[in-house]
């Protein structure tokens, strides 16, 4: 016998397959997005290092170039130069120990990089002393003549790095350094001469190199000029040397891209380089690739955790809902048991609106249909008696108000009571007006005359101490506004400000291009600071059904309605003076149309 598969289990299969292929998918694209952000990042984080040592060598190439100008332009040296050669040799000497040694000696104790200073001259009567060497007997020198190319226009030359020369022969360790040339005179071809300082490569970069790699153990920093030549490096490995040999370090630096990648020892990498213009060379960062691949681990692992997490929620979640289906496919199931059973007071609950709900629900209406149509009779005669006593008793109560006060007021006229007539006239009027349905909106004329009735009725109780004074301009009395808009607040102002002396109460109005405002203020009973600030905390309440924290539920309710009429940017809101007078404004768009909130009025 063949066995079939139940819906709840192909629900389920479905649901695992529709699942299992985005997660796989997703997973692929996140390690590449987590891949390419950390190598971003790890770029840019190495880059605005190499920036900042770039930016910090400068600095210091700047000093030295201030002390070549200022050597080259001292008045002591440009002097001695000029009038050295006129002078006896005792007074020589004497010149060159008191002015000249002096100056030099500090430049160099001041400045750690300047390793020693040399000065050629055409003048063959300056003896060739301490630092003082002719130009003639370097003439046949190639580095001699280019520095004679690059100096001729003033500008400073930096020389690319060498062997520190044995200008007077003296045998001395030799050790690396890049020269500086700057030229003296330069207007005064007789005693023009050229000054050299000499600076200690390794002194020049010592502190660069120690900070980086001790603060950066992952990765090793070197200095590499373009023929491949590196004269400082802060760790001994080959690892940078392998980079010179196996690739054109012209060609690569000079490229485009801000960092090359190449392998070795089996070992990828990845070097940035930054170049310092001044001196024709680079800082060069060696980054090895396993770093990133050891920074995306951690989040990786998070990463693969989360996504079996997810995943075995899911298919939890497949199993509920493939439950949940097939238990409304069994409800109606049984359902419809009982209705060949004639029971057809079933009914299903539906609590959604996928396509078993509206299944249930045509079920429901079924059974519905079915036991109206044999109960048809009885229960249409009892809804028909039920709905015309509901329609005499909604007729009879409002027209007893109407004719209790109707009584009411002749009876004070017979009596020649006429403030207690007008009282009764006003009330009945605003009960009508409560009772009145099928509109949202009336005018402002006619709120007006609500509030006048409002007033007379208070003043029955008040001994007429309460005076009501509108000044709303005459073109603005035709526009609609919300029904009992104004009356709740009005009612605050007699509550809470009628302390038995007059009460004055200002209506006034004023229209925006698209907003109408209308201000109200009386000269009552002053409201105290504490209560104000409550009232104002009760109108940016969100919820404003909390009626048993609510202190002022008229008002309150008033700015709930326009916010759900008009938008929240209109309402009440309250203001105070300096006179400790309040004045409550009533914000809302232009109304003058028959259409509000998408209804008619």
């Amino acid at each position: 016998m063949k066995r079939s598969i139940s819906y709840k289990s192909k629900l389920v299969l479905t649901y695992m397959l529709l699942i299992t292929l985005p997660v796989l998918l997703f997973g692929i694209f996140i390690y590449k997005d987590f891949w390419s952000i950390l190598k971003k990042q790890e770029t840019d984080s190495v880059m605005e290092k190499l920036n900042q040592e770039v930016l910090t060598i400068n600095l210091k190439l700047n000093d030295i170039e201030n002390i070549a100008h200022y050597l080259s332009v001292n008045t002591q040296l440009t002097t001695f130069l000029r009038e050295g050669p006129n002078t006896s040799p005792s007074n020589f000497v004497q010149n060159y120990n008191n002015k000249i040694l002096p100056l030099v000696t500090w430049i160099q104790n001041t400045n750690i990089y300047i390793q020693d200073i040399n000065i050629f001259t055409y003048n063959e009567n300056i003896n060739e002393v301490a630092m003082f060497h002719h130009i003639s007997n370097y003439e046949d020198q190639s580095w001699l003549n280019n520095v004679l190319e690059q100096v001729s226009l003033g500008n400073p030359y930096w020389e690319p790095s060498h062997i520190a020369r044995d200008y007077l022969d003296i045998n001395h360790k030799k050790r690396e350094v890049l020269s500086l040339w700057y030229i003296v005179n330069p207007f005064d071809p007789a005693n023009t001469a050229y000054l050299e300082l000499e600076i200690n490569t390794r002194e020049l970069f010592a502190s660069t190199l120690y900070t980086y790699s001790s603060t950066n153990n992952k990765d090793q920093l070197v200095v590499m000029d373009t023929t491949g030549h590196i004269f400082s490096d802060n760790k001994k490995d080959n690892i940078v040397t392998q980079l010179v040999e196996v690739f054109d370090v012209n060609e690569i630096l000079q490229g485009d891209q801000d960092y090359l990648a190449y392998s070795s020892n089996n070992t990828s990498y990845y070097a940035y380089y930054k170049k310092i213009a001044k001196l024709d060379t680079y800082f060069i960062d060696v980054f090895p690739e396993r770093e990133i691949h050891r920074l995306l681990k951690q989040p990786m692992s998070t990463y693969i955790i989360m996504v079996f997490t997810t995943y075995a929620l899911l298919i939890l979640l497949a199993f509920t809902l493939s439950s949940i289906l097939t238990k409304k496919i069994k409800v109606i199931r049984n359902s419809m048991k009982k209705i060949e059973e004639e029971d057809f007071d079933v009914h299903i609950q539906v609590n959604g609106k996928d396509e078993l709900d509206h299944l249930a629900m045509d079920f429901n209406r079924m059974a519905f249909r079915i036991n109206e149509l044999i109960n048809k009779v009885y229960k249409y005669e009892i809804s028909k008696k039920q709905s015309e006593l509901k329609a005499l008793q909604a007729q009879i109560r409002p027209h007893f108000i109407y004719n209790t006060l109707e009584s009411l007021r002749m009876l004070a006229e017979i009596n020649d009571d006429e403030e207690v007539s007008d009282g009764l006239i006003s009330l009945a009027k605003l009960i009508k007006q409560n009772l009145k349905k099928g509109t949202n909106t009336i005018t402002i004329k006619q709120e007006l005359s609500f509030l006048n009735h409002y007033i007379k009725v208070q003043n029955i109780t008040h001994n007429n101490l309460i005076q009501l004074h509108c000044h709303i301009p005459i073109d603005l009395m035709d526009l609609h506004i919300l029904t009992f808009t104004l009356q709740p607040i009005i009612e605050n102002a007699v509550i809470h400000g009628f302390n038995g002396l007059p009460l004055n109460i200002f209506i006034t109005g004023e229209k925006g291009k698209d907003e109408l405002s209308i201000f109200m203020k009386n000269d009552g009973k002053p409201i105290e600071e504490s209560k104000l600030e409550e009232i104002c905390n009760q109108l940016e309440m969100i919820d404003s059904n909390q009626r048993e924290s609510i202190s002022h539920i008229g008002m309150v309710n008033v700015n709930k309605r326009l916010k759900l009429y008009y938008g929240e940017t209109y309402g009440v809101k309250i203001m105070s003076s300096a006179n400790e007078t309040i004045t409550v404004i009533v914000n809302m768009p232009v109304v003058d149309d028959t259409v509000i909130g998408g209804g008619k009025r």
